[in-house]
């Protein structure tokens, strides 16, 4: 092993016992080890594991762990397509002949494919013959969009990343999206996006494994939110215009007394589900109807908030593209109206780094290939956001620019501060 590698191994693994300790630290708070307070504390230890993997793993270990991998979605498929884990008490063991039983399969292979499972630490055997659900194969049965996820990635997204290089050598560099790897895998004409629309099973299916692989949650989006300037606005009114809730914007109002919000939601049925506020808070907060891409109505805000932050690394680039540029176009007449306003533009964007150093890329990195092999498609970056608003212009009679850049968790988010400018520009 090369000395670089030995001190890169020796630095990481004396993070990683820093990193243990503040996770035990926080869990003796009370928390749970599963619980959203320790979620950044148990992300770090994940993403130390995984840098030490990649420095230790030599060629065979590499192999043998996708071997691994292999059987073991090759065996939850199996789990999933027979109900298996439905079969298991969730508190308690069951003998293995009496799941056999019930699903109607050779005890002798469901044996086999159990303890291919037990290796992963899911499900565990408490004494021969018998199995039980360890907490991670529980979730499997308590929260079902973790199996729909699973038989998502092994009965559509394997088989179609696997006939990738049929693909290329079919279709070459298409943006055809039935002329990608997903309809070689399949056979079919269809494109993916049109089977979700046809098939019930696998829409569901699809945005149970987006919504696992994305690596960056809501919150980040909220939390970022709250490191703009809003103090400096007073008493101003800001304008949450593609709304999916309430939420973000209750978490501002609570920090800045002095603000009135407005939300605009396609559905406004949906604003206050599953969330409360109190009557100060509903004083400050009205919410409207608004179709997103409508001309924007409401003229004296300081701010517009336009956030795009819900698998948008999955949605179509055409559909994205377009859905941005429409929103920009809603809001270029009142910007031109009111320079001194700002449209704050906060997209989801595919995070450039390739480094080692960072687990959420790689997964971001996955659903980008995912893209590709199920429709020729790709996510938007943010080379991209940036020239959406550079081509948004108002009668020939100035533009809109960028005037503040901020990104979080290595490009994971982009948020840009959009003003009005102008003056006469060259097409």
């Amino acid at each position: 092993m090369h000395i670089n590698t030995l001190v890169k191994v020796d630095e990481l693994m004396r993070n990683f016992i820093d990193a243990t300790k503040a996770f035990s630290e926080q869990c003796q708070l009370g928390y749970s080890v599963s619980s959203s307070e320790v979620a950044p504390a148990r992300q770090n230890l994940l993403t130390l594991l995984a840098e030490l993997q990649v420095l230790l793993f030599q060629p065979t270990n590499f192999l043998r762990s996708l071997a691994s991998q292999v059987q073991i979605l090759a065996c939850l498929q199996w789990l999933g397509d027979f109900q298996a884990l439905a079969c298991i008490p969730l508190n308690n063991s069951v003998q293995i002949q009496v799941i056999s039983d019930v699903i109607g399969v050779p005890e002798a292979q469901l044996s086999r494919i159990l303890c291919m499972m037990t290796t992963a630490g899911f499900l565990y055997e408490p004494q021969p013959g018998y199995i039980a659900h360890t907490p991670l194969s529980a979730s499997f049965v308590t929260q079902p969009s973790h199996l729909d996820a699973a038989l998502f990635l092994a009965g559509t997204a394997a088989p179609a990343a696997l006939n990738m290089t049929v693909a290329t050598k079919s279709y070459g560099h298409s943006d055809s999206p039935s002329a990608c790897a997903y309809s070689i895998a399949f056979n079919t004409a269809q494109s993916f996006q049109s089977s979700c629309g046809t098939c019930p099973k696998l829409k569901r299916q699809f945005a149970a494994y987006t919504r696992h692989m994305d690596p960056t949650d809501d919150g980040t989006a909220t939390e970022l939110l709250g490191r703009l300037d809003w103090p400096k606005l007073g008493n101003a009114r800001v304008a949450d215009v593609v709304a999916e809730s309430i939420s973000p914007v209750s978490a501002l109002a609570k920090l800045y007394p002095s603000l009135n919000f407005i939300v605009q939601m396609d559905d406004t049925t949906s604003a206050s589900s599953g969330y409360a506020m109190n009557n100060q808070l509903m004083d400050r907060i009205s919410v409207q109807q608004r179709t997103s891409g409508q001309q924007q109505v409401v003229k004296d805000a300081a701010v517009y908030m336009v956030r795009l932050t819900s698998s948008v690394l999955v949605t179509p680039f055409s559909q994205l593209r377009k859905q941005i540029l429409a929103e920009l176009e809603a809001h270029v007449k009142v910007l031109s109206a009111n320079p001194a306003a700002t449209l704050i533009l906060q997209v989801r964007v595919l995070p450039k780094t390739t480094s080692l150093e960072h687990y959420g890329p790689g997964t971001a990195r996955v659903l980008d290939l995912s893209l590709l092999q199920l429709g020729s498609d790709r996510p938007m970056e943010i080379t991209d956001i940036f020239a959406l608003v550079e081509d948004v212009h108002h009668d020939g009679s100035g533009r809109l620019v960028i005037v503040k850049n901020m990104c979080v968790q290595n490009n994971d988010f982009v948020v840009l501060g959009v003003k009005y400018q102008a003056g006469s520009y060259i097409q």
